[in-house]
């Protein structure tokens, strides 16, 4: 939902809504400028009133130049932070795989042995 209050700029907008930076899912007031976040507090009226510090640094978090934007595998035993980047489509077959073979074991009580109703 978009809901213009005060804002400081012209150029500015805000957004209410749940922060997704942690499992809380606090209710927050967002404002971006140029489609990048650049704030986010608690929203006013809300019963809970407050956001957890990751709440808010979540605008320096999400654009963080660090921050990893895609899929990456490890090379090597676990431990030696060796990595190499990978598709999407591979990460998300590589997941897949995982399951099934989780599941595969499993009696069909216990969980689907065929393939995943997504794939």
């Amino acid at each position: 939902m978009v809901r213009r209050v005060s804002v400081k700029h012209a150029d500015e907008e805000v957004h209410d809504g749940l922060c997704g930076i942690c499992p809380a899912g606090c209710w927050v007031r967002a404002r971006l400028r140029d489609g990048r976040l650049t704030e986010v507090d608690a929203l006013p009226d809300h019963p809970l009133g407050m956001i957890c510090t990751n709440g808010r640094h979540s605008p320096e978090i999400v654009h963080d130049p660090q921050r990893l934007r895609q899929p990456l595998r490890r090379l090597g035993n676990k431990g030696n932070y060796d990595f190499e980047p990978i598709s999407w489509q591979e990460a998300y077959d590589v997941i897949v795989d995982k399951l099934e073979a989780m599941l595969a074991p499993m009696p069909a009580c216990l969980g689907s042995r065929n393939r995943w109703p997504w794939t």
